[in-house]
């Protein structure tokens, strides 16, 4: 099975940041597609970890928003965080990394992220918002 440690933003396919610069774009159908075509040549772990990696917030960042903005993957729905300090420390040989999906709003996301980064980083991880 396919890791999250496969794949960095440097080391992720160039079709992995060709579909989450056409998220970034607002092209969610496009995306998709690309996504797909993708996944059917890779395998769905794969093409998951690759767009994964390019979006993958910086230590010290938690990164909250649509879910395929937070995530790099065009098939999530509704709004999610994800923190990039706890990545790092994963990538590090640490703890399972903590993000939150699924959620209905951005308010409940963002609430969560920083919940998160009160609990777990006492308030020395950033987040911020994702936008397109």
């Amino acid at each position: 099975m396919t890791d999250i440690r496969t794949y960095t933003r440097q080391t992720a396919p160039p079709w992995a940041k060709g579909i989450t610069d056409t998220i970034l774009a607002g092209n969610l159908g496009r995306a998709r597609e690309m996504w797909m075509r993708a996944a059917g040549k890779v395998g769905a772990d794969r093409a998951i970890y690759a767009v994964a990696a390019v979006a993958e917030p910086d230590p010290g960042l938690i990164t909250v928003g649509e879910a395929p903005l937070v995530f790099g993957n065009p098939l999530r729905q509704g709004f999610a965080w994800r923190c990039g300090e706890c990545l790092h420390i994963f990538r590090r040989g640490g703890p399972d990394p903590h993000a939150g999906v699924n959620y209905k709003t951005l308010r409940g996301a963002s609430n969560a992220a920083h919940k998160h980064a009160t609990e777990h980083h006492q308030g020395r991880v950033r987040v911020e918002e994702l936008t397109r």
